[in-house]
């Protein structure tokens, strides 16, 4: 220990400030991810029962990432190191910290996966090409392969653990002073080396991105030379455009309170810096990406905003026949049908 400097003993550096946030977090959630649940289930009309499965998926994966950070496992990281110690559940009932950090890293993965896959549906569902008929026989394996690839990369994180005895040696020369209760506590050393869960795990994110932005790209193409060709009228045009528009909306949002944690590691790791404040914050910024993500969903769709909203209503809506009226779920109303349409 390092005994000619002061540590940081503030509240944010603490424990306690990650337990209490992260469990606040599970407390706040757990109503909100039921209710989310509740819409997909039963307020889903009929004209979105081809995204219905594909909203499970995605929910349920962004429940179990929430719940695995904020009361599975309770990360207090050490960054810029690959090291740090676990306060969750898991740990009380004795779970080997390697793979609670490995199921931390599956479950973003299959969050980011399902995004995938809803954008892969929307493209499948509404896009009319030559090799449709090949792309339908294979894209299940395709997206079960990615599912698998996933988790296949993360099962060398178990094997490349070293040392702990060296590896928390080297850890405490390569921090500044740390306060006691870090020095006491049963850190646990990932990696001394980041080359491998870098290299795969950025490689996997460059390949998921690029093909969802290849999809969407070939989706937007698609859907325009439909339009010019009048293979597709101006009203479902703009069904399908505005309801693309809210699942971006739904997608990219709450992808930002991701994206700034993880840029926030990536940059300590880079220029050697540690902050246990910054990093302890960061974490529970983290964690409410499932409460944002569930409530954008919430609020961006039409019937699932009206289901919350009739909690407050003591007056009752009035129901149309389905086959009279079509929901427009991305332009927030009911639009009259009068000729058949695809769904949405």
């Amino acid at each position: 220990m390092i005994s000619s400097c002061t540590p940081d003993t503030s509240y944010f550096a603490s424990p306690e400030f990650l337990l209490f946030s992260l469990h606040g977090v599970t407390a706040v959630s757990v109503p909100i991810h039921l209710f989310g649940m509740y819409c997909i289930l039963f307020r889903t009309p009929e004209q979105m029962k081809s995204v219905k499965f594909y909203f499970v998926n995605l929910h349920i994966w962004i429940v179990m990432y929430d719940y695995s950070v904020c009361l599975l496992t309770v990360p207090m990281l050490l960054l810029p190191t690959l090291a740090g110690y676990t306060l969750g559940l898991l740990t009380n009932m004795g779970v080997p910290t390697i793979l609670q950090t490995i199921s931390i890293f599956l479950f973003l993965e299959y969050v980011l996966l399902s995004i995938l896959a809803l954008f892969e549906n929307r493209f499948h569902i509404i896009c009319d090409f030559n090799w449709k008929p090949y792309w339908t026989s294979i894209r299940r394996v395709w997206l079960g392969a990615h599912y698998l690839i996933g988790l296949v990369i993360l099962i060398p994180f178990a094997f490349l653990t070293p040392d702990q005895n060296i590896a928390k040696t080297l850890i405490f020369q390569q921090l500044p002073c740390l306060p006691d209760y870090i020095y006491n506590a049963p850190i646990f050393v990932t990696s001394d080396s980041y080359t491998y869960h870098i290299t795969v795990l950025v490689t996997f994110l460059i390949f998921g991105v690029s093909e969802a932005i290849l999809i969407i790209l070939l989706l937007i193409t698609n859907t325009i030379q439909r339009l010019r060709a009048k293979k597709m009228s101006q009203k479902l045009f703009e069904i399908q455009k505005k309801f693309f528009i809210a699942l971006v909306i739904q997608m990219m949002v709450p992808l930002i309170f991701l994206l700034i944690p993880l840029s926030y590691a990536c940059c300590v790791i880079y220029y050697n810096y540690y902050n246990q404040a910054i990093t302890n914050i960061g974490v529970a910024m983290e964690s409410i990406h499932g409460i944002v993500s569930t409530i954008v969903m919430i609020f961006i769709h039409r019937p699932y905003r009206d289901a919350f909203f009739s909690m407050f209503s003591k007056r009752p809506r009035s129901t149309s026949s389905k086959s009279s009226q079509r929901f427009n779920v991305s332009n927030n109303r009911v639009v009259p049908l009068r000729v058949s349409m695809n769904k949405v």
